[in-house]
């Protein structure tokens, strides 16, 4: 078994046929994930498929995402969100696969004013993997060990075991982690990485973790774990708000929405928006994650379903 040093997990907006081709197919939920091991590097690829039939798909797999492929094979209002949504999370890296029909120069407009107007443009699969699998590619920069759960389920003799991303890393057998926004603390039991066990998984690898001391009804998708202690889950969020200009019409103080930060979705009500800034109260209370944006989005909207952002 080798030792995995190096890993990321990449978003593909939204293009199974491609992903298909970097990757092998894993878990299927309203994500497809497909998986690539290579000597001591592992790449999780992350596909929205369930998007544009629905918003959150999309949203989950760029909290996840240490870098993003946007799929350009035909100009639909469906990329338009994908690219709206790409620059508000700003991964640390991304390409664009434009394979044809479409061209750059019919994309440019749409990627006027975005960071996605500095990708490089690939035309063939080959070109997506080799950017993906580049030792240049990192994940986000976090501090201690962090983990988005994006399953949980019991195993018969072996007890809660969770899907999920190594946020921040590297995270070890027997290393306690606080479990938010929950509460209690889990203890990792084991850590399986493409099947086979680890004793640790570095920051951007996705793992199953068997933990000890919590219950699987206590780890939703959208739990944290975290090592640090200063993370904390927060009821509302305020402050610089970064809306879009695509949403229509225009937000407004009293609008029922969903924030989403990481893997978490959660109802919402927007309080106060003015010149730039915003109050969003939530149900139940969220874990902020630094590095993240709270996206704001509407799911009922005519057009786009993005509001905006705190960054």
């Amino acid at each position: 078994m080798t030792h995995v040093t190096r890993a990321l997990t990449a978003a593909v907006l939204t293009d199974l046929d491609l992903a298909s081709k970097i990757a092998k197919k894993g878990t299927e939920t309203d994500l497809t994930i497909y998986d690539h091991k290579k000597n001591e590097f592992v790449l999780s690829v992350v596909v929205p498929h369930r998007f544009p039939e629905k918003f959150p798909p999309l949203a989950l797999a760029l909290g996840m995402a240490d870098a993003v492929v946007v799929s350009a094979r035909e100009l639909t209002r469906a990329l338009a969100e994908a690219v709206v949504a790409t620059d508000l999370f700003a991964p640390p890296s991304g390409i664009l696969f434009a394979p044809g029909p479409v061209t750059i120069e019919q994309l440019a407009p749409l990627l006027k004013g975005t960071a996605l107007e500095r990708y490089k443009v690939a035309t063939s699969h080959f070109e997506v993997a080799d950017f993906l699998m580049d030792p240049d590619r990192r994940p986000r920069k976090v501090e201690g060990a962090l983990v988005l759960v994006d399953q949980a389920f019991d195993v018969k003799g072996v007890g809660a075991v969770v899907l999920g991303k190594v946020h921040g890393g590297p995270v070890k057998v027997h290393q306690k982690l606080r479990v938010l926004p929950g509460g209690g603390e889990a203890q990792v039991r084991s850590i399986q990485i493409h099947d086979d066990d680890h004793t640790e998984g570095p920051a951007g690898v996705r793992v199953g973790l068997a933990l000890r001391g919590i219950d699987v009804k206590d780890l939703p998708r959208g739990t944290v774990l975290a090592e640090s202690p200063t993370i904390a889950a927060q009821d509302a969020v305020e402050g610089e708000f970064t809306p879009n200009k695509f949403f229509k019409p225009a937000a407004a103080a009293g609008q029922i929405v969903h924030a989403i930060c990481g893997l978490d979705d959660v109802p919402a009500k927007i309080e106060a928006l003015d010149a730039g800034k915003a109050r969003v109260t939530f149900d139940r209370p969220v874990v902020r994650l630094k590095g993240l944006p709270v996206l704001i989005a509407a799911f009922d909207a005519p057009g786009s379903k993005i509001v905006g952002a705190f960054r």
